[in-house]
């Protein structure tokens, strides 16, 4: 019986480890995710993308993530489809900035966006460089390999409100562990 016992304890802790390891590590099927393209034609030395809403900070805190350089000034970065995205566009240093992209619906799957010229000013108060979007690309611009927004993504950037997932399993792991003794002890009783 004891066997038994240290067998199945084994086997749970396996798990819980195996739980936490993928921790942070998802797969994002096509509908999951917007690939954002950016211009830039603000002469900008680089390129952060910022988004908030009702899924919190999805490219991480102000001023966001830095985009990848997909050359001819176009820069990318793929967000989880979480929520609507509203979104502004700076230096890595949070500024000069763009003004905001608000409502950019996340069934879009891929946007593209030209950032340049004079702007309004943004949710801050800051007159930012205009930011344009556009649902469909232009003759030359970058397009997303096929199936790449639907390529494994492994964010680790805390978006706010994040809880490490690590709780949930140890929870369930001390639960079943409880379970496993209180049968032990019912059997041994027995």
């Amino acid at each position: 019986m004891l066997k038994r016992f240290k067998k199945a304890a084994t086997i749970l802790l396996a798990a819980m480890v195996l739980m936490v390891g993928l921790r942070g590590t998802t797969v994002k099927a096509a509908g999951d995710t917007v690939v954002i393209h950016v211009k830039n034609n603000a002469g900008w030395d680089s390129m952060n993308v910022y988004n908030w809403g009702d899924a919190g900070e999805t490219a991480g805190v102000w001023p966001g993530t830095a985009m990848k350089e997909e050359g001819d000034g176009w820069y990318t970065h793929t967000l989880p489809a979480e929520a609507d995205l509203n979104l502004v566009f700076s230096t890595a240093n949070g500024t000069p900035q763009s003004n905001n992209v608000d409502g950019v619906s996340k069934s879009i799957g891929e946007c593209w966006i030209v950032v340049g010229g004079e702007g309004e000013e943004n949710d801050l108060g800051v007159k930012g460089a205009q930011a344009v979007l556009y649902e469909k690309p232009e003759e030359g611009w970058p397009v997303a390999a096929a199936g790449e927004a639907a390529e494994a993504v492994k964010d680790e950037t805390p978006a706010t409100g994040d809880v490490s997932s690590i709780m949930p399993v140890a929870m369930a792991g001390l639960g079943a562990l409880g379970v496993m003794v209180a049968t032990f002890r019912k059997k041994k009783d027995n």
